[in-house]
């Protein structure tokens, strides 16, 4: 094997510089390591392929209309943080009462349906902001 290691031969393989700008050290760790020639092989089979395939423009109209939609969206990442942040209260809570009594007496049954409320209160949360979300 050559002193080149793999990562530093797919490295300048995968640079854009034209294959007879690699090194000879590169050709030395391709004969070397059979891995790496594979490998070698299945990119420029990719990059063929990929030469081949059609390229569509997308006009300018299109892409204004997308950014523009993109930038109304309201900014959903404080909602979606607080959102999360009262689960995990509710989740704690939940967890709480129903690890406070064991279900072996009248308080442990009471800590245990009000924990199984606290969960499905979680359940209809997440529900709703999924449905919100998607509309």
């Amino acid at each position: 094997m050559s002193n080149l290691d793999c990562n530093k031969a797919r490295d300048i393989l995968s640079s854009s510089l034209p294959r007879e700008a690699t090194d000879a050290s590169v050709d030395t760790h391709l004969k070397a390591c059979t891995s790496c020639s594979a490998w070698s092989t299945q990119m420029r089979e990719i990059e063929t392929v990929a030469a081949s395939m059609p390229q569509f423009d997308v006009s300018e109209a299109l892409t204004q209309n997308i950014l523009k939609a993109v930038e109304s969206e309201p900014a959903q990442l404080g909602s979606s943080y607080w959102q999360s942040v009262a689960i995990w209260v509710l989740c704690s809570v939940a967890t709480g009462f129903m690890a406070f009594e064991t279900a072996e007496n009248a308080q442990g049954l009471a800590a245990w349906a009000i924990g199984l409320g606290i969960v499905y209160g979680v359940y209809l949360l997440v529900g709703s902001s999924k449905e919100v979300e998607t509309a």
